[in-house]
């Protein structure tokens, strides 16, 4: 199985907090342990990406257009070849 990435860690967590959710939700829907999701949460929230409203993580609009960005360039990546 291969490691995911920062960034895929983020959309991931972005993707699972559009409708609001708490720690526990996201931990098991984002196959994450407490300690890491912890971290992204923090660093998501730092960030302005995310927002805690009525007890549960929400995505923002920063976050909404950081997870665009990031659907874009995963789809422009998969059209690339690079095959010799």
């Amino acid at each position: 199985m291969k490691r995911r990435e920062q960034k895929d860690i983020a959309a991931d967590i972005l993707n699972e907090t559009k409708r609001g959710s708490k720690i526990s939700r996201i931990v098991y829907r984002c196959n994450l342990n407490f300690e890491i999701a912890r971290l992204y949460l923090n660093r998501l929230l730092g960030e302005g990406l995310l927002e805690i409203s009525e007890g549960a993580f929400r995505t923002t609009e920063k976050g909404k257009i950081y997870l665009k960005s990031y659907r874009d360039f995963k789809a422009l990546w998969s059209q690339l070849d690079f095959s010799p």
